[in-house]
């Protein structure tokens, strides 16, 4: 009988914290940007029918080995938070995660890296990840450095 009892409050404890996480999680809203060139300009990108992002790396053109600065703001809504992770996709170079800090005008900044490897071309995926009002985007790019 006990071990009936305790199967049955296991069970219970396992339904529960299932419940529980999956009430707490967010699914994010996945966004490819289309048609932008990150090594010639800035890129906006639409995320829902009221809210923009533009994003860009500086300085132009983007290369690997040096200073970098990840520039992303909206001129339309109020952004909750921001990061970006780089991925190498030719090549494993690990993530790269960068917390870009708000300034009053809504513009996150942060100072970044490429590492530099043996291949001629290196490609990466940039995912720029967006909290606004608990709504979480994560808008992917693609760079290609020499």
């Amino acid at each position: 009988m006990k071990s009936v009892i305790g199967l049955l409050a296991l069970i219970i404890m396992i339904v529960a914290g299932n419940l529980y996480f999956r009430a707490d999680s967010t699914e994010a809203i996945s966004i490819d940007a289309k048609n932008c060139d990150l090594q010639q300009s800035s890129c906006k990108v639409v995320l829902d029918d009221k809210t923009s992002i533009i994003f860009n790396i500086l300085p132009k053109p983007v290369k690997a080995n040096e200073q970098l600065k990840l520039v992303f703001e909206s001129k339309t809504t109020q952004i909750n938070s921001a990061a970006v992770q780089i991925v190498g996709t030719n090549m494993d170079m690990g993530i790269l995660s960068y917390k870009l800090k708000p300034n009053k005008n809504n513009i996150f900044t942060s100072a970044a890296g490429l590492g530099i490897c043996n291949l001629r071309e290196m490609h990466w995926l940039i995912r720029v990840k967006v909290e606004i009002d608990s709504v979480q985007y994560v808008v992917n790019f693609n760079l290609t450095t020499n």
